[in-house]
């Protein structure tokens, strides 16, 4: 007689759910290295996740300009592993960020024009990232500087024959992730409303300014306090 019908008089779902916890467990062991307790299948001492010969889900390749873009970032990676010195780059900062990542490297005693191009094109992407998580002045920043600087050790001096040049496809095919600069570094949302900019408020004290000499004084700051403004 099987499990589910020795408790005769109980609903199935209470039958099933009994059967379930009878059942034996999966022998394999999970990312934990404890064993997977799942309920094996029907055949076999292995559960649904850790049958042999299991078909996985297939990732969708990129098409377009992300797939061109990935092949050419690893075919400048490829080329760096053999001469740091090719010229190329992955990823394009505007020229405020670009600034900014150069005065914060020269703050810390390190030139930018100085690195090779693939050191370059590595603490630009740590930069975004930095940037992106409002990290700039704390201790993730100071462990991508000593990460910089012991590549920049490792890296050997510039050749002083010709190198490579990418520098044509990677105008094409790099990256050029959004940075603003407002009263601090931000990435740009639609959800969260930025600061003004020092330019904006400046246009703003000029329109007062317009309005007072016409006579159309703003309220004062006590007026908007008490919310009549």
């Amino acid at each position: 007689m099987s499990s589910m019908g020795e408790y005769r008089g109980e609903p199935f779902w209470v039958a099933g759910w009994r059967a379930l916890a009878l059942a034996p467990r999966c022998c394999a062991l999970n990312r934990f290295g404890q064993p997977c307790q799942q309920p094996v299948k029907a055949a076999g001492d292995r559960c649904r996740f850790h049958v042999p010969g299991r078909i996985r889900a297939k990732h969708k390749p990129a098409t377009g300009l992300h797939a061109a873009r990935q092949q050419h970032a690893a075919r400048l990676r490829a080329l760096w592993r053999r001469d740091p010195w090719h010229a190329g780059f992955t990823v394009v900062l505007d020229d405020e960020p670009r600034r900014a990542l150069a005065v914060w490297l020269r703050a810390n005693g390190v030139h930018l024009e100085w690195l090779p191009p693939m050191l370059v094109d590595w603490v630009t992407w740590r930069f975004v990232q930095l940037v992106r998580r409002d990290e700039l002045a704390g201790p993730a920043a100071d462990r991508v500087l000593d990460e910089l600087r012991r590549r920049d050790a490792l890296v050997p001096d510039e050749p002083t024959g010709a190198v490579g040049d990418l520098t044509r496809a990677s105008a094409f095919y790099a990256w050029r992730p959004k940075l603003e600069l407002v009263s601090e570094w931000v990435q740009p949302s639609r959800r969260k409303r930025r600061l003004a900019s020092e330019a904006q408020l400046q246009r703003r004290e000029h329109l007062r300014e317009q309005e007072r000499e016409v006579g159309r004084a703003w309220p004062a700051r006590e007026e908007h306090d008490r919310g009549g403004w």
